[in-house]
């Protein structure tokens, strides 16, 4: 079960600034995604509701209680003026986890549908922000993402696991064949680094509709304990940015724990729009 919790909260990690991702963290089995409430804490271990889950937008201090980046300065609604973030509304979305461990050698398999709920963006001194919740089978995960004046798209938080500094999931001045990283980060106990590369510009279909995407490959490492047992894991994420959408369309994510003395753990987490327009 320790190795179950911390592979998807690295799962959690990178996809949380998916757009389209979803992942789970210390979900009861049959369920792929986290309860989250309350204040947004530290992923100092990948246990218990509200650890490191994935996600890909940003959370905003509007309606939905959320609290702007710190040092964020007054909220604002969203102006003409403001960055671009994703239209407001309820998006369909489908997709599936598979976990296997060296305790759980058959696979165990979750799939189905839900939706991301996008809140109305707001206007900060960082950019703006925006809470994107994704809802499956009861459950849901809230992540928090700022646009940020620069044209880059950083995840300042996933559930309740609160990264420092945020995540630059996409970069300012994104282009073909664009690297950037390593990025060094924490919460709380744990640190990791998180790098990334753009590859071709091309075209995908989203609902019948044609949708221009970069695909961005993330990769992050994460090192830190849990209950005094010490963890490494990876994740490597393929995600398909459409920037006309401020969303990624579609999530494939792989990752990969171990403790050092409860094994090996790995998962395989995938999500697709179904929809560019909210419902």
């Amino acid at each position: 079960m320790r190795g179950r919790r911390l592979a998807l909260t690295v799962a959690g990690l990178l996809c949380a600034g998916c757009g389209s991702g979803v992942a789970a963290s210390h979900a009861p089995a049959g369920q792929w995604l986290v309860q989250t409430s309350g204040r947004p804490a530290a992923a100092t271990a990948p246990a218990g509701p509200g650890a490191a889950a994935t996600g890909a937008a940003q959370s905003s201090a509007g309606p939905r209680g959320a609290t702007p980046a710190t040092g964020a300065g007054p909220v604002h609604p969203a102006t003409a003026s403001a960055p671009p973030a994703a239209t407001p509304g309820s998006y369909p979305a489908s997709g599936s986890y598979t976990q296997t461990s060296s305790t759980q050698p058959t696979p165990s398999q979750t799939s189905g549908s839900g939706t991301l709920a996008v809140a109305a963006p707001q206007l900060t001194a960082a950019g703006s922000e925006e809470d994107e919740t994704y809802r499956f089978g009861g459950n849901s995960l809230t992540v928090h993402d700022v646009f940020a004046t620069d044209g880059s798209v950083l995840v300042s938080r996933s559930g309740d696991a609160a990264f420092s500094p945020a995540l630059p999931v996409v970069p300012a001045g994104l282009h073909d064949g664009m690297t950037w990283g390593p990025v060094s980060f924490t919460s709380g106990g744990a640190s990791g680094t998180l790098s990334g590369s753009a590859g071709s510009t091309t075209q995908t279909t989203v609902g019948g509709v044609v949708v221009r995407i970069v695909p961005i490959t993330l990769h992050l490492t994460l090192r830190g304990s849990f209950h005094g047992t010490p963890y490494t894991a990876t994740s490597d994420e393929s995600l398909s940015w459409a920037p006309s959408l401020h969303l990624a369309v579609h999530v494939h994510m792989v990752t990969d724990a171990q403790y050092a003395t409860a094994g090996k753990y790995h998962s395989v987490l995938d999500v697709s729009l179904l929809s560019t327009r909210p419902e």
